[in-house]
């Protein structure tokens, strides 16, 4: 199972042309390829990209194709050395191995790997075995009694997968340590041999025990000796499962440390340790043989391509990418003046701290008087305001009032009006049109000779307006946000007694036409009142009308702030047309 976990997962990583969706072999191979993904990321040498790959790398370079190509890695070559466990019939006593090693990733997750290992078993009881009467141990001499004792030398051929457990990590580039699993078949030839004979060719005498016999270290006796070539010499298959770790020492060297169980995989013949009988019945034992290695090891990476894709960790290119895209994404938010503005779409990166800007970064001059919006007390004004350079303030006369407003409303009354003299008859104004007579200074006070519009002048003086004032839905009472407006309404009026007004109140199209009416008159009307009430203004100069909604700004108004801009009233210089 982990075997065939190996190579799917393998197989994610490794696509290639024609095997993959978006790419066939029928595509013209592109005349050169770019070995990097845009913007720099998953950088491959372009001579690293294997001739089956060129086609998908260029896909994938420009973005026809998801998967970049499995690009030619670095092959491992090396050593290992280690010491045996023996478990079988006989107890074990510890041996050596050596080995050496091939192997080549097929992907992130998995690489095949081929050993050769050379080595031996060995195994000594302590306690007395009997003496079957069919065994080589009454064949060499024995009776009653011996010990078991055995060395068996092998070397065998594996073929072992080798999944990577740790490679994809989500916290760091490349990883310096990786968790191995791996599983193969290998095939094994061994000679078993015991030691029968002291050195002057006898049995030993185990009557007493081991104890007190004096082994020596020659293992002369061939064990289920095959008469035909006169060893014990067995090819068998087998099968070699274990986990290890690596830890990568350079870019080229890499040591570890493994551990290796082994087993008979198809044909149970149980002799590595000579013996495959019970010793107290003839019958076959249950205890078959196997054995453990630990080996320490020792890999050189060689060969052309980048490192061992075994070392190369899978999520690169998606963090790369994305780190990529935050790089950028940052590039694209610099601010360096502060006005909302991203400098690789700001025209004027270095606006004036508080200044408003158009959508691309510009300081905004809404009413083209060379007057920028921050510094213009009137912004959205149809004059030009005068700024005086040196100041930076708008001139203005003694009572306040921007003396362009003072001009143009001097020059309005000069091509409209005719001369009248206006005084004051109880609490109304009374009006002599001919300037070269005055009132009875006993009776009357007189105002002065003043510009007063006549009535065909104020018909055409009926677009000059004033600010405007808006109002809640339904309601008729003046919000405190329209405070400033009516000031400066009222400011007009004060310093200027020659001008009347028309309040003309407006209504949404909410309601019925009728009840509109009403609503409309009662706003005006409730303006009128706040300007006499609040500032002194004479009532007569006041005059009031209701268009309910028969005039509205925006008529297909459908949103609550077009609603909104409709319920108004409106103060225009002279009476309405």
């Amino acid at each position: 199972m982990c075997l065939a976990l190996g190579l799917w997962v393998s197989g994610v990583y490794a696509q290639v042309p024609g095997r993959g969706r978006g790419v066939t072999p029928q595509q013209k191979k592109p005349a050169q390829v770019n070995g990097t993904k845009p913007g720099g990321l998953y950088p491959v040498d372009p001579n690293n990209i294997p001739r089956r790959g060129i086609m998908q790398q260029d896909q994938y370079t420009k973005l026809s194709y998801g998967f970049p190509s499995k690009p030619r890695d670095k092959w491992a070559a090396g050593i290992k050395t280690g010491i045996n466990f023996f478990h079988g019939d006989v107890l074990n006593k510890t041996q050596w191995n050596v080995g050496a090693e091939l192997s080549k990733a097929v992907g992130h997750a998995m690489s095949l790997r081929s050993i050769f290992v050379v080595g031996r078993l060995g195994g000594q009881n302590k306690e007395q075995n009997t003496v079957l009467a069919s065994s080589i141990d009454n064949l060499m001499g024995y009776n009653g009694v011996t010990v078991w004792n055995f060395q068996t030398t092998y070397y065998y051929l594996s073929l072992q997968a080798v999944l990577n457990l740790n490679n994809i990590s989500f916290y760091q580039e490349e990883p310096k340590l990786r968790i191995l699993a791996f599983i193969g078949p290998a095939f094994m030839n061994y000679t078993v041999r015991s030691n029968m004979l002291d050195a002057g060719n006898q049995v030993y005498d185990y009557s007493g025990g081991i104890n007190g016999v004096n082994q020596d270290d020659t293992y002369e006796t061939i064990m289920d000796k095959d008469s035909s070539k006169n060893s014990s010499v067995r090819p068998v298959p087998i099968l070699t499962v274990g986990f290890g770790i690596s830890y990568r020492l350079t870019k080229r060297f890499e040591v570890g440390l493994e551990y290796t169980f082994h087993n008979e995989m198809l044909f149970k013949n149980d002799l590595w340790d000579g013996r495959r009988f019970q010793e107290t019945v003839n019958v076959l034992s249950t205890d078959y043989d196997g054995f453990s290695s630990v080996q320490a090891t020792a890999l050189y990476n060689f060969g052309k391509g980048v490192d061992p894709l075994t070392w190369m960790n899978p999520l690169e290119i998606e963090y790369e990418q994305v780190l990529e895209m935050k790089k950028k994404l940052k590039e694209l938010l610099v601010d360096t003046d502060n006005d909302g503005v991203a400098d690789p779409f700001d025209k004027e990166t270095d606006t004036p701290e508080g200044a408003k800007v158009s959508p691309d970064g510009v300081t905004l001059d809404s009413d083209k008087d060379g007057n920028p919006d921050y510094l213009d007390p009137e912004p959205y004004s149809q004059f030009n305001t005068a700024v005086d350079t040196t100041t930076g303030i708008t001139p203005v006369n003694e009572q306040g009032v921007p003396l362009y407003i003072v001009d143009f409303i001097d020059q309005k009354l000069k091509d409209c009006c005719e001369k009248k003299i206006i005084y004051q008859e109880g609490n109304g104004l009374k009006e002599i049109m001919d300037a070269t007579k005055k009132p009875d200074e006993k009776k009357e006070k007189l105002w002065g000779i003043v510009q007063q519009p006549t009535t065909s002048s104020v018909q055409s003086m009926g677009l000059w307006a004033l600010p405007t004032i808006h109002f809640d839905l339904n309601r008729d009472e003046i919000k405190p946000e329209m405070f400033d407006e009516l000031l400066y309404i009222a400011t007009v009026l004060r310093n200027n007694p020659q001008l009347v007004l028309s309040v003309n109140g407006h209504t949404d199209i909410r309601f019925t036409d009728t009840y509109n009416e009403g609503l409309g008159l009662r706003r005006a009307k409730t303006a009128r009142e706040h300007l006499i009430k609040n500032y002194g203004l004479d009532p007569n100069r006041l005059q009031i009308n209701s268009f309910g909604e028969r005039k509205n700004l925006i008529p297909t108004a459908k949103t609550e702030i077009e609603h909104y801009m409709n319920r108004r009233v409106e103060f225009y210089v002279g009476v309405p047309k």
